[in-house]
């Protein structure tokens, strides 16, 4: 059950922790080297590096906005799955609201 006081416990693999700084450190290296290069690159073969980056991004950004449609509609999709869900496991038949029935006559209420 989800409830405020619930606690979370985790644990830390410390070799998974050292090798997660290792790669964050290599990368670091490797985007800075490519930073490097293309400032110093001349002419034609400074175009194609930009012209790669821009591609790059390009590509990378339409696959950030089509991950975020697709969030957005199975975050959608669980909200409308759990208003069905209450309303399933309400004491109302599945209704929201019940649906009122006709009485025909006078309708008698005890009085105390």
């Amino acid at each position: 059950m989800n409830t405020a006081a619930t606690i979370l416990a985790g644990a830390y693999d410390y070799r998974l922790v050292a090798l997660s700084v290792v790669i964050a450190i290599s990368a670091s290296y490797a985007a800075l080297d490519l930073a490097g290069r293309v400032t110093a690159a001349r002419g034609w073969t400074r175009g194609v590096w930009m012209d790669g980056g821009a591609v790059q991004y390009t590509l990378l950004k339409h696959e950030a906005e089509s991950r975020r449609n697709l969030y957005d509609g199975l975050s959608q999709k669980l909200k409308e799955a759990g208003v069905l869900a209450s309303l399933r496991s309400s004491d109302s038949g599945g209704h929201a609201v019940e649906i009122a029935k006709k009485h025909h006559g006078p309708i008698h209420t005890p009085i105390d």
